[in-house]
């Protein structure tokens, strides 16, 4: 159990700011649905105000700017009030059907009780639940699929024959030639667009790593992690040895690789300047020496990363915090490095105005120092002469 289980919490909330990074593509779409209320089009015209939302949609930045490929399947649901005459949902759910297909479209009717006991009752969300569970399995899976095979397909295609072969064995082909790669001089990382065959195999990686094809996932990762080094990309680089080592934990791999991918992608970050993904990475990292009960290892490596969060008061505290736990589960435990570490988390904690975070530790403290205490006169009882008090401090 987690000695401070809200920390859970704030690493869920750290991993959404991470989002749409642009060298990974979990948040790739992979199908955009699109939603229109039934009273605001008629079936003569249902198209119409189906384009007519696509084009108010703003594209996300990184969409924009050809980083995430934006050729996405479409889904057209229409969302009908029941408490509207029911006629006009059979009009329209004909109308979408003709327009669309049945596997590209579905007419979802809520709000089918009464004013009394409220409109939206359990019949509606046994609806929409079950139009959950068909959108993600008849239309989010198979999507994913079809973009697996056509991504598959690409990559043996771009990187079969002798040719290529030997263009990789004599240093690549000349990169001014390389579609969707722009080359910088200098020590400026070259940049990939989504048609980049770069960034077609990280794609294709992230995608068997969601469907658990962690094997697949593996071999790509590491392929697209050497072509990264060769060009100097070393953000992605990173993160593809960063994703080499969560696929070797979890197809029960050697503790030694996977420390060792970690341990690089965190130092690759910090080089990088990339902090909150080297913290990242140290916190995946944690997550295995806490596995493997190795909490010594687990403190030097939080401790260390909260050093490089000099910017960020409040998440080098946690780090702290969470280095101060692996010394109390340490055996035996070790009480003193565990007090002063909460202490500098504390005064961080200070420093990023939270002050209830900073008051917490009072308690803990206290306690600590009342164990320290009892342990401190213990030999008194045996008569035997106690240590020197600064031996307590070191």
């Amino acid at each position: 159990m987690e000695p401070a289980p809200w920390v859970e919490d704030y690493r869920r909330v750290f991993q959404h700011t991470l989002r749409c990074s642009d060298h990974e593509f979990f948040d790739q779409p992979v199908i955009h649905l699109l939603v229109l209320s039934s009273a605001e089009a008629e079936a003569a015209t249902l198209g119409d105000a189906f384009r007519g939302l696509q084009q108010r949609t703003p594209q996300p930045r990184i969409i924009a700017q050809n980083i995430y490929d934006g050729d996405i399947p479409l889904y057209y649901l229409v969302l009908h009030d029941n408490s509207t005459p029911r006629t006009r949902a059979a009009e329209l759910e004909k109308a979408l059907q003709g327009l669309y297909g049945p596997g590209a479209s579905r007419l979802l009717q809520i709000n089918s009780g009464d004013a009394q006991l409220g409109w939206f009752n359990e019949q509606d969300g046994t609806s929409v639940r079950g139009f959950m569970h068909e959108f993600a399995f008849r239309s989010v899976v198979p999507c994913m699929e079809r973009k697996i095979r056509s991504l598959y397909a690409t990559i043996v295609e771009q990187r079969k024959g002798f040719g290529n072969s030997l263009k990789s064995w004599f240093g690549g082909a000349q990169k001014a030639e390389r579609v969707g790669v722009t080359i910088y001089a200098g020590n400026t990382p070259p940049a990939y667009t989504s048609v980049a065959l770069e960034s077609q195999i990280r794609l294709f990686a992230d995608l068997c790593f969601m469907l658990q094809d962690y094997d697949v996932a593996l071999k790509h990762y590491r392929m697209v992690r050497d072509d990264y080094k060769n060009d100097g990309a070393n953000k992605a680089q990173a993160g593809a040895m960063e994703m080499i080592g969560v696929c070797m934990l979890l197809l029960g791999g050697s503790a030694r690789e996977i420390e060792t991918s970690l341990e690089n992608s965190i130092v690759i970050y910090q080089r990088e300047r990339c902090t909150a993904l080297a913290t990242r990475a140290t916190l995946l990292l944690y997550d295995c020496y806490k596995l493997w009960r190795r909490n010594f290892e687990a403190s030097i490596k939080l401790l260390r990363a909260s050093d490089h969060e000099s910017a960020n008061n409040c998440r080098a505290a946690i780090m702290l915090e969470l280095g101060g736990y692996c010394f109390l589960q340490m055996s035996p435990p070790q009480f003193r490095k565990y007090a002063f570490h909460l202490v500098l988390a504390g005064f961080r904690y200070n420093l990023a105005h939270q002050r209830k975070h900073t008051v917490r530790y009072g308690p803990l403290l206290c306690r600590t120092a009342a164990i320290l205490f009892c342990r401190r006169f213990r030999p008194l009882r045996n008569e035997t002469p106690p240590r020197p008090l600064a031996n307590d401090f070191i």
